[in-house]
């Protein structure tokens, strides 16, 4: 029998031996023992932890059984050792810290087994033996930091984390160390934080006494108690904790829309705000406290040092500053308020906790100018300060990091923002990222590479790409490692899937965050789903909103072939058995058919202005409308096999952890069908896109009927169906809108052929 050799059972030592146990069992079927002495018949035996924790391993070494590992007291570095003495096999495994033991003990399995870790599980293959001989393998991580998000946005349970439980936090954290990520943040709203740091003021507030704000993002009620949701703070953070994970310490000015000040508070201590002349986040629970006022900075971290004491650890702190806030009309003094903010916030921290890192978060500079981001750089110590840039994928060729003077001079780390919620299509601005990413893996100075999207687990092949190079930084080629990813992803139809991939690849780069203040170019996910509440795409046809079109559509119809031929070898794919290969299939033609519909209505809006100037006639319009209505029909049918998508089984989900709130249905259809958040949801496509579109072509046929060439204007009776169509959804239970998935895999490769059938229509125009 296998002998796992720990010092002490407990601790990492247990945690490590049990995830190597547990992995053995899967591919071998046997159940190797855990101890923390040998007998004389122990023939192999897999020893954990290094000479610096590990007295056995300490003796092996005097002994002259070796030197030692190649790992750096206090990091992420392992080492995986096989030796053979006296007629014994051992496999040790090291790490420079705790939470890289675990990384030797994933990576073994890797190597020798090859097992394959994803999101969304594992391929572990079955053997009937497995070696422990003949390694001598030592890594080191090219980056200090490895970092994810996971954001405060509500919806699909696979993509938004506040719906996790704590077993499925359990399974994401594995997953993390299985990728040798070694920090991640919830920025998941406060939960009881305020109940936390005053709780003689503050309480607990029951369902109903909340404030929100109705079908919005902003409607934060909870769909459990909030008892519920610190407890689950706790948890997980003991867990991650349990298992060296790093995650930093919010602070500063930290209002915001997922985190607003309770009325208990605002009613009890009366907070003086900042100035603010913008809309966003201005009632009072949204708004700023007034940090110059001392109280209310000490306020502010009275809930740090509470979630220090509750959840935490104060070992490296995060800061957002004053982003997203107008406080100012007047550029330059709005400026210097920010700057001061940032001071301050850096002040207070290093006073309590000098040698703690300060992560300044960088999502405020997509308004700042290269020379402003420099000043404020010119003011921060690098020593204890880090750039937290999570927007080095930005498709600002200008305004990037590359300009900010940090290269060689500041400490920074390389982030991947990716996507806004409602995008949680397989995307990515490659090109970009491939040209930046050589120079901050050259740079010493570059300290990190974070992922930091408003949604999880939406792009199996990002989130792949992204661990690879946070961890070498070897994999920056994307079509280089698309072979890599398929290999590991598909086993037996790893060519055919590698096919797919290459061939939507240039379709993938056409979806990225496209904030540019060189041109507006910023686009939705898909165009289908702003009719209703962003009028300025499909409605009110203006110079700006034909322009943005003309480029979306230029964009996109040269690689039309590819979504068609994407979507027909999809259909062929034998993905039944697969529960990989079946959710990408299902992602990936959403992928290719979202592509197809934004240049088919980018297309169409060309064609009505150019029907108003009398070079088009409508019939043409017609026929295209027809064929955009049928794709959208069927894309609903592609969604409906695959319960991803679902708001009703997400909203089902909920109870597995305990009694749901019964108001919190129509607040979750309103976090996911707000104008900022719409997205593939099945319910949404039944309830709201399909019927909101078949409302916009009949006022377009409408007016090609009565032949009124006034400018292209959402009409107030247009206005008037949509509103109904709304009303309609939220009076609607989601029960009654619910998919029939298995009506939905048994029609997904028709409904793949019909699309691509469709899709193909396009490219005669």
């Amino acid at each position: 029998m296998l002998k796992l050799l720990i010092p002490e059972n407990s601790g990492i030592f247990q945690i490590a031996a049990d995830a190597f146990a547990e992995l053995w069992r899967k591919i071998t079927g046997e159940f190797p023992e855990r101890t923390q002495y040998l007998s004389p018949e122990d023939s192999r035996v897999i020893v954990f932890g290094s000479d610096a924790v590990n007295p056995f391993v300490h003796e092996k070494i005097m002994e002259g059984l070796f030197d030692g590992f190649r790992i750096r007291c206090g990091s992420d570095d392992y080492h995986l050792l096989s030796l053979e003495r006296d007629g014994r096999e051992y496999l040790f495994l090291a790490g420079g810290r705790p939470r890289a033991l675990l990384y030797a003990v994933y990576r073994f399995f890797e190597v020798r087994a090859g097992v394959r870790y994803f999101w969304d599980g594992d391929r572990i293959p079955m053997r009937n033996h497995l070696g422990i001989g003949g390694l001598n393998l030592a890594e080191s991580p090219r980056f200090q930091y490895r970092a994810i998000r996971y954001f405060a946005h509500r919806g699909l349970k696979r993509f938004q984390a506040e719906h996790w439980d704590f077993d499925d936090w359990r399974k994401e954290i594995d997953w993390l160390l299985k990728k040798r990520l070694n920090l991640f943040m919830l920025r998941i709203g406060q939960d009881d934080l305020f109940q936390k740091a005053f709780p003689e003021i503050v309480k607990y507030p029951s369902a109903d006494n909340v404030e929100f704000h109705p079908r919005s993002y902003d409607d934060r009620r909870q769909f459990h108690s909030l008892e519920y949701r610190g407890e689950l703070r706790k948890n997980i953070l003991e867990y991650a904790r349990a298992r060296d994970l790093m995650h930093p310490e919010d602070c500063g000015t930290m209002t915001h829309w997922y985190s607003r000040t309770p009325p208990d508070f605002l009613e009890a201590v009366q907070p003086e705000f900042l100035p603010q002349w913008s809309a966003d986040y201005g009632e009072k629970s949204g708004r700023v406290w007034d940090f110059r006022i001392r109280r209310n900075m000490e306020n502010y971290f009275r809930l740090t040092e509470a979630h220090i004491r509750h959840y935490g650890s104060p070992e490296i702190f995060h800061t957002i500053g004053l982003a997203e806030r107008g406080c100012f009309l007047d550029r330059r003094k709005n400026q210097k308020l920010k700057l001061h903010a940032c001071e301050c916030i850096e002040r207070e921290v290093h006073s309590k906790y000098p040698n703690a890192p300060l992560l300044i978060a960088s999502w405020d500079f997509v308004a700042w100018t290269n020379e402003e981001v420099r000043e404020l750089i010119a003011r921060l110590n690098p020593e204890n300060t880090v750039l937290w840039d999570y927007i080095s994928d930005t498709y600002d060729k200008v305004c990037n990091f590359t300009n900010w003077n940090v290269i060689g001079k500041f400490p920074y780390v390389f982030g991947i923002f990716h996507a806004f919620a409602a995008s949680t299509e397989i995307r990515g601005n490659y090109g970009a990222m491939e040209q930046r990413f050589e120079k901050a893996l050259e740079d010493p100075m570059c300290k990190g590479m974070i992922f930091w999207p408003e949604n999880s687990h939406a792009d199996p092949l990002m989130l792949e790409y992204f661990t690879a190079n946070a961890w070498d930084g070897a994999h920056g080629n994307i079509r280089e490692f698309i072979g890599e990813f398929c290999r590991r992803r598909y086993s037996r139809q790893r060519k055919a899937m590698k096919r797919i991939w290459d061939e939507m690849l240039p379709l993938i780069r056409c979806g990225c965050w496209r904030w540019n203040r060189q041109r507006d170019c910023e686009v939705y996910p898909d165009y289908a789903f702003t009719i209703a509440h962003a009028p300025k795409y499909l409605c009110d046809l203006t110079p700006e909103s034909l322009e943005r079109n003309r480029f979306l559509s230029g964009e996109l119809k040269k690689h039309l072939r590819r979504a068609v031929d994407t979507l027909n070898h999809l259909a062929e794919i034998g993905w039944k058995k697969d529960e990989f290969l079946f959710r990408d299939t299902v992602d990936l033609a959403r992928t290719a058919i979202g592509r197809a519909t934004n240049y088919a209505l980018g297309d169409l809006t060309l064609r009505l202005e150019a029907w108003r100037l009398g070079n088009v006639g409508k019939k043409f319009i017609l026929k295209q409308l027809d064929a955009i209505g049928k794709l959208l029909s069927i894309e609903a049918d592609i969604l409906e096999s695959h319960g991803d998508f679902s708001l009703h089984l997400s909203f089902r989900e909920l109870e597995k952890s305990g009694p749901v709130n019964p108001e919190f249905e129509n607040t979750l259809k309103g976090n996911a069908e707000n104008f900022y958040c719409r997205s593939w949801v099945y319910e949404l496509f039944r309830a709201c896109y399909l019927p909101e579109f078949e409302a916009w072509r009949g006022w377009i046929a409408e007016k090609l009927e009565s032949g009124d060439k006034t400018p292209w204007q959402k009409s107030d009776s247009l206005g008037a169906k949509l509103k109904e169509i709304e009303d309609r959804f939220y009076e609607t239970p989601l029960q009654d809108l619910a998919p029939d998935t298995e009506k939905g895999v048994q029609n997904l490769s028709a409904n793949l052929r019909l699309a691509a059938g469709c899709t193909a229509r396009f490219m005669e125009g």
